[in-house]
């Protein structure tokens, strides 16, 4: 398993490092995720992009990307810039 953890990390960095686009970054990863999970004899949930999501009483929020109980919440390469400003909070409450 720690070998699966320690490859899935490399091409994720790797995909983010490489891709110019969140489109392109998202391609990647499901890529990687999807190894990982035959490769650990987890059962693979493809995808759902673009999810919605409502708790009772509450507005319908929308996740990125939902792999069975697993949410991905994707912010465009170097959107961040740094380790401050508006749009690393918003990552950091999601």
């Amino acid at each position: 398993m720690h070998d699966t953890v320690i490859t899935l990390v490399q091409k994720v960095s790797s995909a983010t490092a490489a891709s110019t686009n969140e489109t392109q970054l998202r391609h990647e990863i499901e890529k990687a995720l999807e190894a990982a999970s035959y490769s650990l004899s987890i059962p693979w949930t493809p995808y759902q992009l673009d999810k919605s999501l409502k708790a009772s009483g509450q507005h319908t929020k929308y996740v990125d990307v939902a792999h069975g109980a697993v949410i991905i919440e994707y912010e465009s390469p170097d959107s961040f810039g740094g380790s401050q400003g508006a749009k690393l909070r918003h990552a950091q409450s999601q």
